[in-house]
């Protein structure tokens, strides 16, 4: 998402016990019969929903300033102040 600032992705673990994998696929199931219409809430309401890509950008942003997180970073990129 933000590649300009070098972070380095931590390898993909599956932590899942078994029987958690089951109850994912029955919560995908129940999932899978719901019909999600943000259409019909701006319809009847003032909210604007916005792209997930802006909220992931802005939520990584206040990360890094105002929470002082310090990702780890991939070889020749620097910390940005």
């Amino acid at each position: 998402m933000l590649p300009e600032l070098g972070h380095d992705a931590l390898e993909v673990t599956d932590p899942f016990l078994e029987r958690i994998r089951v109850r994912e696929v029955e919560m995908r199931a129940i999932w899978a019969g719901c019909e999600l219409r943000n259409d019909r809430i701006r319809a009847v309401t003032d909210v604007q929903f916005r792209p997930l890509d802006d909220s992931t950008r802005d939520c990584v942003e206040s990360l890094l300033s105002v929470a002082k997180v310090q990702p780890r970073l991939r070889a020749g990129f620097e910390a940005r102040l």
